[in-house]
């Protein structure tokens, strides 16, 4: 079995996704968030590569405002920001989004930086935590 080191994959990644064209910051924030994954034992290749097709077809948003269910919002690319976003304005957000996976990982991220409790729930009202440590 290779093993690759986080730092690899938050390199990697980023590089992968600048060679599609993705703006930098965008392409740094979703290479955080699969670092963060792959720390917690969570696959993201396939998201990763979804997401950048997905992004240069035009069929994911990059808008926190406008998305739809035919154009969700890609959370590989601005969920930290969402989450920062909700957060900071202590607001409840409602819209569609990608991948789950790249949402949890952001508010990971942010619940780890901030010592803050984190909740996603979705329209069934099924409830997943991120708890400070």
């Amino acid at each position: 079995m290779i093993s690759v080191s986080l730092n690899e994959i938050y390199s990697e990644t980023y590089k992968a996704l600048r060679s599609v064209n993705i703006e930098w910051s965008l392409a740094k924030d979703c290479a955080n968030k699969a670092k963060w994954l792959a720390q917690h034992d969570q696959s993201f290749l396939g998201s990763i590569l979804k997401t950048a097709d997905f992004y240069q077809k035009k069929e994911i948003t990059i808008s926190i405002n406008k998305n739809t269910n035919k154009k969700p919002l890609a959370s590989a690319l601005v969920g930290l920001l969402l989450v920062e976003y909700v957060s900071a304005n202590k607001i409840t957000w409602g819209g569609y989004i990608d991948s789950t996976k790249f949402l949890l990982a952001a508010m990971g991220i942010l619940a780890e930086e901030q010592q803050i409790y984190l909740i996603l729930e979705n329209e069934k009202k099924r409830h997943y935590g991120i708890y400070k440590r």
